[in-house]
């Protein structure tokens, strides 16, 4: 869903991440923008993806948008980690 609500847009999502707190979802939304893009807009981007989630997922959603331009979370490790 949120790839479909971004698409258009001058930005590349890197990740996201949701987390449930109580009736609560918390959604973190890690974007490149590709080109400038101004405070305005990333706040109303930030309200559009509350409102659509809240609408999807039929409870309270609250969401922050995070410009990088590299993933976060989800990176390849070059080196493998065995388990102890």
């Amino acid at each position: 869903m949120l790839t479909q609500e971004l698409s258009g847009l001058s930005l590349q999502m890197m990740d996201f991440t949701v987390q449930r707190l109580g009736r609560t979802d918390f959604v973190v939304v890690y974007i490149n923008p590709l080109e400038p893009l101004n405070s305005a807009t990333i706040d109303g981007l930030r309200h559009h993806i509350d409102a659509r989630c809240s609408m999807e997922l039929q409870r309270p959603v609250r969401a922050e948008v995070i410009l990088t331009v590299s993933p976060p979370i989800h990176w390849s490790d070059p080196e493998e980690q065995t388990a102890p």
